[in-house]
């Protein structure tokens, strides 16, 4: 498994919440959390699955039935699996979750259950919305077994939506001369990002993407860049496997020429592999956007500012019309677009 990646599994975990294979406070914590929710009173709670275990705790999907205690009719429990340092993971998470709070973007935190000897949780517990159409890695395997590539259209939109910057407003949006938000998720990868539904507005042609599992999240430190450089970093390499429908980490490098507004920008990028037949129908533009976001040296990088500037250009003047003459016609019309993301992002459940 390549460094970073958590065992996030929304989808194919097996119902059984003793999962085989982990270790023993896995078994526990499941086995407790389930336990809590059988015994309650009302009868209202169905614990459904082990939705996932990661480098620090354990997340349960629980439903219920109306009148709700939760705001929510499914939603996650989580708790930290008990090992040093897992605790305080969780305690990061729960800080986090609470100051970026209605930011659309982000995991929406429901409640805390904090220890209580005398009552049903014995230990730090996070409530959070569930995502019901799973991660970009769950994506990504349904599109391999399709064999279906993202339309360019589609992955303009959703490189926009990656660039959404919390700052604590009900909309996020990169505020442009403003200072940023030095904060840096440090495990933002395909296994953190979930896939939310379409709001009319913003979405109206792809779904939302949500930032998960905050527990390693912290302030930049210097020693490694500017807090939207890093971040940056994992961005591309999460646009990165959305073009390649792949796992594989983007390690070979080779230099690129970014055109930003007519002003030739050179950088050495771990993006070499999306360079050759392989990927001939990319447009240079979306290929060197990907590049300039994981640049070798980070000091190459573009700000948030910048990027943000170029993304949401293109993305909103990369009309069907631009591929009206092209092999990929068919495919990037908006209708094709709402199309492929209803039958491989948001899969509705079979009858």
């Amino acid at each position: 498994m390549p460094p970073g990646r958590s065992r996030f599994d929304f989808l194919g975990m097996a119902r059984n919440p003793l999962i085989e294979g982990k270790d023993l406070a896995v078994y526990t914590r499941a086995h407790e959390i389930q336990e809590i929710f059988s015994n309650e009173p009302s009868q209202r709670f169905t614990f459904e699955i082990v939705a996932g275990v990661g480098r620090y705790a354990i997340a349960c999907l629980i439903s219920q039935s109306p009148p709700f205690t939760i705001p929510a009719a499914r939603f996650i429990v989580k708790q930290a699996l008990g090992s040093e340092g897992t605790t305080e993971a969780l305690q990061t998470e729960i800080k986090y979750l609470e100051l970026l709070k209605g930011s659309p973007h982000i995991q929406q935190i429901l409640g805390v259950e904090y220890p209580n000897p005398l009552g049903p949780f014995k230990v730090l517990t996070l409530f959070t919305d569930y995502a019901e159409n799973g991660t970009i890695w769950h994506f990504i395997q349904r599109a391999q077994e399709k064999g279906e590539r993202l339309p360019q259209r589609l992955l303009w939109r959703l490189f926009w939506c990656s660039l959404a910057w919390p700052n604590g407003e009900p909309k996020e949006v990169v505020r442009f001369g403003v200072e940023k938000s030095k904060l840096v998720h440090h495990g933002l990868n395909i296994d953190n990002v979930v896939i939310g539904v379409g709001d009319g507005a913003e979405h109206y042609l792809t779904p939302i993407l949500k930032a998960v599992d905050l527990g390693l999240a912290d302030d930049a430190d210097p020693e490694y860049g500017p807090a939207d450089k890093q971040n940056i970093f994992y961005i591309g390499a999460i646009m990165y496997a959305l073009i390649t429908l792949s796992s594989e980490q983007p390690i070979s490098t080779l230099y690129f020429n970014i055109n930003y507004f007519g002003q030739n920008v050179r950088v050495e990028s771990h993006a070499a592999a999306l360079v050759g037949p392989k990927y001939h129908w990319m447009d240079d533009d979306l290929r060197g956007a990907v590049a300039w976001c994981i640049t070798r040296d980070d000091s190459e990088r573009p700000t948030i500012e910048n990027l943000a500037r170029l993304v949401q250009h293109h993305a909103q003047h990369k009309t069907a019309d631009v591929y009206a003459n092209t092999a990929d016609a068919a495919i990037e019309t908006d209708e094709a677009i709402v199309a492929y993301a209803r039958r491989l992002m948001v899969p509705q459940p079979e009858a």
